[in-house]
């Protein structure tokens, strides 16, 4: 039986190394993604919880100093969270093209995979024919051979 040998191996293995770098890239930019969003979420509680503060000290006494050291606190807060909202949104655009680069990557290794399996399908194809056609003429050498 002859060795099964795919032409295109090293183009394959190319292929399917760039997807695993794909990956890595995919799951790099999936963790700075989520990084972002928890600090997003930790601006988003700071102020919720300075809001909430706020509302507990309005029954009590305060001064305008208090009221107005909130308010720019409070409003500071609101810019950090427009800023983390837009990094968020960059992160997010980050790994949507690192996505499509996977898609991509895993596209091109899956179309070679195929090529790899038809061409050893017609290996194989070969390999019982050429077994079924000794098989044959053994046969009818044995065959001829009785005859004489």
């Amino acid at each position: 039986m002859a060795i099964f040998n795919f032409k295109l191996k090293t183009i394959h293995r190319l292929k399917s190394q760039l997807e695993d770098q794909a990956k890595n890239k995919f799951g790099l930019t999936v963790a700075a993604l989520n990084e972002e969003i928890r600090k997003l979420n930790l601006i988003k509680d700071t102020i919720s919880a300075t809001i909430d503060e706020f509302r507990a000290l309005s029954g009590g006494k305060f001064t305008a100093g208090t009221i107005k050291s909130y308010n720019y606190f409070i409003a500071a807060m609101r810019d950090r969270e427009a800023a983390q909202t837009v990094e968020v949104e960059k992160a997010t655009e980050v790994m949507e093209r690192a996505r499509e680069a996977l898609i991509i990557a895993s596209r091109q290794r899956e179309m070679f995979d195929k090529l790899r399996e038809r061409a050893f399908t017609r290996h194989m194809d070969d390999e019982k024919r050429a077994e079924h056609r000794a098989t044959d003429e053994l046969v009818s050498y044995r065959g001829n051979a009785s005859y004489r």
